[in-house]
């Protein structure tokens, strides 16, 4: 009986270690983008929205179509946030795709219309060249931005098109509060966050 229970306290914690095995989104990204740049794709998107101190809800299933679900296989991801959507977007041969974070698993490749984020993000760059440099020129002179929340919801967007690296962060407040609202690049961004929301979601 000793042999036995001492066997089952070394096996468990392998298990438990294999689990928590922690896999980089950044490395992932970075590998899937220049995976897609050695196939001649040369416009793609990052969108990425996760949560701080949030429940995730699954909503009930409809009667004849899917329950919303979560991500097939988990992992940890090492950042501690909840992970809400990671998804690569990109256009190949006039078609639109998606790749969503699957873990250290091949990613899940689905088919988008109607995308327009792309062009989009395309189109405001001159304006987050701006941003930058006003950013910059605020930090100079010791000035800063309104504060924002520590918790709640989040939201990324990165462009990787040629030499071009742009990126849109924003925290949910940020979207309805009025001393954000005042700076001129806030309109664009929310547009472009709203895009990329409605079209992983509308996925087939």
């Amino acid at each position: 009986m000793k042999f036995w229970a001492l066997t089952l306290l070394l096996i468990i914690p392998g298990v438990k270690h294999s689990y928590a095995q922690k896999v980089s989104l950044k490395d992932w990204v970075s590998h899937t983008v220049d995976s897609l740049n050695r196939k001649h794709v040369d416009t793609i998107e990052y969108y990425h929205a996760y949560c701080g101190e949030c429940e995730i809800l699954r909503k009930p299933p409809m009667l004849g179509g899917p329950a919303d679900t979560l991500p097939t296989h988990r992992c940890d991801v090492g950042n501690g946030w909840v992970q809400m959507v990671n998804d690569v977007i990109y256009k190949q041969k006039g078609r639109y795709y998606s790749l969503t974070f699957n873990c250290s698993y091949p990613p899940i490749k689905k088919e988008l219309q109607n995308v327009k984020s792309l062009d989009y993000f395309l189109s405001i760059v001159p304006v987050l060249v701006k941003r930058d440099k006003y950013g910059d020129a605020m930090q100079k002179k010791r000035h800063f931005n309104p504060p924002i929340t520590v918790d709640g919801g989040y939201e990324e967007a990165f462009l990787y098109c040629g030499h071009v690296r742009k990126s849109i962060f924003m925290q949910d407040g940020q979207k309805t509060d009025k001393g954000w609202r005042t700076y001129f690049w806030i309109d664009k961004q929310t547009k472009m966050l709203a895009m990329l929301e409605s079209e992983i979601g509308s996925k087939d």
